[in-house]
Formats: structure tokens, sequence, C-alpha cells
């Protein structure tokens, strides 16, 4: 029998504060009642790709069970994600580990006959997209203790915000080529707490973020109809099709919330400890070239003139740059607008992060500095200035 280990369902593989470890259900199911404080093990450059990952999911099971209600349950979340895989019974889909390699794993599509993934990845941080040119802002490859939450947050972070990392090595679509950087532009509701201050509550947020998709779906497909995805039934999950070498997925195929894939991965045990393979591919997952990123993300602004989605570059988020992202060349994308869903009586704050990346390289990433009057995330705004 094919081991299969490490099931996202079912086992508690992922660190919150205060829950200690958790199954993913049991994540979404805590978020949903505001119950998660923090993910010790996060790496704060994975938290953008992470906050996304989720609520993509989430919504993304929420349609296909046919219901705009959040569940707080934790049995219904595990329901809601056996249905958008219906067809493995084993679950080979949420389990980091598979070692059929003619099956999917979690963000990890099957290997078919014919193709390989051979380069061996001994740690979780040289999995992880993050590219330091002189190695001493975050020291590369030295995770040799790391869990199966390390793996699952370098994937997350790998397959869904990755650029392109050298000849067949492609990267992602929702960015405006190789080089660029998928940027999250969000308004995040604030709570009030017992001493007067302001808290940003990673539950409120998620909650938030997942009515307001669930709640504009079809209006959304309505003024993205120029972009031919499919209105419904598409694939969501990426790495469930097989992907030959040379293939790749058309937009026609897709539902508009894709959870993208863009390398090809595998991991294993090894002398009882978690490792990684990776291969190459001839083009891009994602068939979306002329696009510039401008796929309908919920949280990436556009330019209005050129239509190709934002990208920080080598500059900061300064002052200026908000103000341009805000009243300027560029159309902020639906989770940075005022959704219905919002009380106009809500403190909100505006949220803006991105890794600065450059041709195989970053200048770091770009993200809250308290109190700072230069960064986006020190921004904290009255929802009706946004109206």
């Amino acid at each position: 029998m094919t081991a299969i280990r490490l099931n996202l369902l079912t086992d508690n593989l992922i660190l919150t504060q205060p829950h200690g470890y958790v199954s993913l259900p049991g994540l979404l199911s805590r978020l949903a009642k505001d119950e998660v404080d923090s993910y010790p093990a996060l790496r704060p450059h994975q938290g953008p790709a992470w906050h996304m990952f989720l609520v993509q999911l989430a919504a993304v099971a929420l349609h296909r069970a046919g219901t705009q209600h959040i569940a707080e349950d934790e049995e219904r979340w595990r329901q809601a994600l056996r249905g958008l895989t219906p067809d493995f019974d084993q679950d080979e889909p949420w389990c980091l580990i598979v070692e059929d390699a003619s099956k999917p794993a979690f963000l990890q599509p099957a290997v078919p006959e014919g193709s390989s993934v051979s380069d061996e990845v001994s740690t979780p941080d040289a999995l992880d997209l993050l590219i330091t040119s002189r190695n001493h802002d975050l020291k590369q490859s030295i995770a040799n203790e790391a869990g199966a939450q390390d793996w699952l947050f370098a994937l997350v972070s790998l397959q869904t915000t990755e650029g392109f990392g050298g000849q067949k090595n492609y990267g992602i679509a929702r960015m405006n080529g190789g080089s660029s950087s998928r940027s999250m532009v969000s308004l995040a509701p604030l709570k009030l707490e017992r001493d007067g201050t302001f808290a940003l509550r990673l539950g409120l947020w998620f909650r938030r973020d997942v009515t307001a998709l669930l709640m504009t779906r079809e209006t959304t497909l309505d003024e993205h109809e120029h972009i031919p995805f499919s209105s419904s039934g598409g694939v969501a999950l990426t790495w469930l099709p097989t992907w030959n070498i040379d293939e790749q997925l058309s937009l026609t195929e897709l539902d508009i919330w894709f959870i993208e894939v863009c390398r090809r991965i595998r991991l294993e045990f090894r002398n009882d400890k978690i490792k990684a393979r990776k291969g190459n591919s001839l083009k891009t997952r994602i068939a979306a070239d002329g696009l510039k990123g401008s796929l309908a993300d919920p949280w990436a602004p556009v330019h209005k003139v050129e239509n190709k989605s934002f990208t920080l570059g080598e500059d900061d988020f300064t002052y200026k740059k908000i103000v341009d992202l805000l009243s300027g060349d560029w159309r902020l994308p639906l989770l940075a607008k005022l959704a219905e869903s919002d009380s106009t009586e809500a403190t909100m704050m505006l949220v803006t992060q991105a890794l600065a990346r450059g041709n195989c390289k970053t200048w770091g990433f770009k993200r809250v500095l308290k109190n700072s009057l230069f960064f986006a995330f020190g921004f904290v705004f009255m929802c009706r200035e946004f109206a």
C-alpha cells in the first residue's frame, strides 16, 4: 500500500497561538471564530501568501458547497475541503507526502511518465522563494530541524508567489513578468481592545475577505468578462490535473479564484526527515502570456492604462506610492475597497505588503513599520473616508 503521510485534513500540523497545533479544517474553524492570535512558525515574508491562500481556499470550498455561510465547525470545513477533491478517497491532494508520484500531493502535481523531479532540496527555507544576494539578511538552507509546517509554509509561499528562477523555472501567472512580485493591497478591520488600542485580528480579516469574495463573485466575473475564466466547475486547485512537461492550463479551464502552482515539487521522507525534490517545465503552468498579471487578483492593483498588475520593484511603500495607488494611475483591487458587508462604523487598516523583486534578487520584504507615516501598514482610516 502506498504510504500517505501528514494529512492536513486530519493531522494537527499547524502551530497557532494560543491553541497549539491544529489541522487545516481546525484552523479555518478557529479563524472563523476569531480565535487565532498568530502563527509562531510563519516567517514574515510568508504572511501575505498564507493569508491569500486561506481566503481563496475557503471561498472556493464554500462556493462549491453552495453556501455563503462561513462555518465555525471543524467537521463542516473538513467536508467542504474534501468536496473539492471527490476523486481522491485517501485525501492525497491534502497530504504533504504521497509516495505514489502518479498521484498529486498537497500543492504538488503528480509526476507523469517521462518527467522527473531529481534536484534535491534539503530544507524548506531552500525551497522558499526568498533570494538574497549576500545571504546575510536571511540565512539560506539552515532549517535542518524543520517540521512539517515549515515545509507547508514554504510550499504555499513558493507555489503562489514565486517569479522566474532561471531556465525552465517559471513563476506564477498573477504577476507582471518573472521579475515582478505578487503584491497585497487590502483593507482589514481593526478591533478596539480594552486598553483603547486597535488590533488587527487574523480571524476578522479572514472572515471579511472571504465574505467579500463570496458576495461579489458574479459581479466580478461580469467585470472581467474579457478574461475567459470558467463560470462554473473550473479548476480551482491547480495541483490536481496532470502536468506533462510541456502542457499548460488555459484560463477557460480555471476558476476565477484558482490557487496556483508554478513549480514541480515532491516531498518525501528520507532518514526520518522530510526532504524535497524539484523538477523543471518547458512552459509556465498557466497560459496567461500577454495579460501582465491582470487576472482579477482580489489583492493586486492594476494600472488603468497599461492594464498590468502592480510591481513594487526596488521601491518602498512610501507616502507618494500610497497616494498613487489610492488615487492615481491604479485601479484598486476588490479587497482594498469597501465591501457591502463592511460596517460603516468600523475602523479599517490599509494593508500593503510585497516582496520587492528584481532579476534573480530581492530588495527585501516590505511590510509593517509601526507608527511610520511612510508605510501603508501604519495608516489607519475610518471606513467612511474610503466611501
